[in-house]
């Protein structure tokens, strides 16, 4: 009873925080004594074509392990809430398929526009130079090769400075083109690193650029073949 009433919880609960699944599987692993007691000591997690803050996820595998949760409060009819941070790893594959279908996620573009500002950075441009506030960023197509990734999209000046009038509303082509490594478990290594069709830089190349992805995170495997990305690793789920 106690493991039926728990797994109906936690299912609805990874419900509720995506906007689509197609297959959920959940299993919870643990005696009757230390469920009772609000310790689970391992969760098994499979979904198939998820959507999550608009991100599409082909496949994820995960397991979580040592998890304490309000279970007196959840027996009352009160929502699941963590009370310590869990330890979860797994598996996620993306296709191109998914990531195009995700390109008005907020996740995914304030992740571009994160590496864009974090390319400026790197080479020194200064914000007075180029500033992305005064442009409109527009992405239209992922293309996952073998160990490449190709983005398309437009950039729009927005004219916000007077010396931009002559070019005010006007669109142009604007790429991305890299390869995806690790350069450690916690960093992201994109070398080399092309941009072309900012305004006044047009084309922008580093060798690598790095991107930290923090300590809760960590990577034991990526691989970015065509059409397929998958990531290996874990994650640290705060409460």
């Amino acid at each position: 009873m106690i493991s039926k009433v728990l797994s109906t919880a936690v299912s609805l609960w990874l419900r509720s925080q995506v906007e689509r699944i197609e297959e959920l599987k959940l299993e919870i692993i643990g005696n009757n004594r230390q469920i009772l007691q609000g310790y689970i000591p391992k969760v098994l997690f499979y979904s198939n074509s998820a959507v999550y803050q608009g991100l599409h996820l082909r496949q994820v595998q995960l397991q979580a392990v040592n998890i304490k949760i309000n279970l007196a409060e959840i027996l009352k009819g009160k929502p699941l809430k963590l009370l310590e941070p869990i330890p979860v790893t797994g598996k996620v594959l993306l296709s191109a398929t998914d990531l195009n279908a995700s390109l008005t996620s907020s996740l995914l573009l304030d992740g571009l526009r994160d590496v864009l500002i974090n390319l400026l950075k790197s080479q020194e441009i200064a914000p007075s130079s180029v500033n992305l506030d005064d442009y409109q960023i527009s992405w239209q197509n992922i293309a996952l090769l073998d160990q490449k990734i190709m983005i398309e999209g437009c950039v729009c000046d927005l004219g916000k400075a007077e010396a931009r009038s002559d070019r005010h509303g006007k669109v142009n082509p604007l790429s991305i083109s890299t390869s995806l490594q690790l350069a450690n478990c916690h960093t992201l290594l994109l070398s080399p690193f092309v941009v072309a069709g900012l305004p006044e830089l047009q084309v922008i190349q580093s060798q690598s650029l790095e991107i930290d992805l923090g300590e809760e995170v960590v990577i034991e495997h990526l691989e970015l073949v065509w059409e397929s990305l998958t990531c290996v690793g874990s994650l640290t789920v705060m409460p």
